[in-house]
C-alpha cells in the first residue's frame, strides 16, 4: 500500500499538475500542488496555510488472485483536495478544475507510472469510481471547498525466489 500511495503522490505532482495549465483562464489561477502539502492520512487543516492541500487515504486492499511466484491485489484509495484562502467563487471553480485535471491525467496514465522513472508503482490499472464535491466545507470565518476521488488500483507483485 505504501508504494501505491507514493505512486499516487508522484502522479499528482507530475501528471495532475501538468494538466492544470490548460485549465486556467482569465482570473482563475490554478497553482500546482506542492509536495509539502500532500498528506498521507487525515489532515488537520489548522496546520496548513497553503491554498491547496491534498490527502491520500488508503481504504481497502483485497487479494485479487494468485499468480505464479506472487500475488495481485485490488486497493481502494480516497484522494481529497481541499481549497482555502481565496474568494469563495474562486474556490468553487478550483474545485471543479482540479477534479477535471485529476480525471484527465488518470485517463491518460491509468498505470500511474512516473515520468521521472525512479520508482516502479506496480500499478497495472487504476479506475475512478466516484467523485464527490463539497462546495461549502469550512466554517463561517474560513470558507473552503473540497472534492474527493474514490478510485482503485490493481497491482501485481512477483516475489523473488
Amino acid at each position: 500500500m505504501e508504494q501505491i500511495a507514493e505512486a499516487i503522490k508522484k502522479f499528482i505532482l507530475e501528471d495532475v499538475n501538468a494538466e492544470l495549465t490548460g485549465l486556467e483562464s482569465d482570473g482563475i489561477t490554478l497553482p500546482p500542488v506542492a509536495e509539502k502539502n500532500i498528506v498521507f492520512g487525515t489532515v488537520d487543516l489548522s496546520r496548513y496555510e497553503a491554498a491547496i492541500i491534498v490527502s491520500i487515504l488508503p481504504e481497502t486492499q483485497e487479494p485479487d488472485e494468485e499468480v505464479i511466484n506472487g500475488f495481485s491485489d485490488r486497493s481502494e484509495f480516497t484522494v481529497t483536495f481541499f481549497f482555502q484562502k481565496e474568494k469563495y467563487s474562486l474556490l468553487v471553480k478550483r474545485m471543479f478544475r482540479y477534479a477535471k485535471a485529476f480525471r484527465t491525467a488518470q485517463a491518460k496514465n491509468p498505470e500511474l507510472s512516473s515520468t521521472s522513472g525512479d520508482t516502479e508503482s506496480g500499478v497495472e490499472e487504476s479506475e475512478i469510481t466516484q467523485i464527490k464535491f463539497y462546495p461549502d466545507t469550512g466554517a463561517v470565518a474560513q470558507q473552503m471547498t473540497a472534492f474527493e476521488i474514490s478510485f482503485y488500483t490493481d497491482t501485481e507483485e512477483v516475489l523473488d525466489g
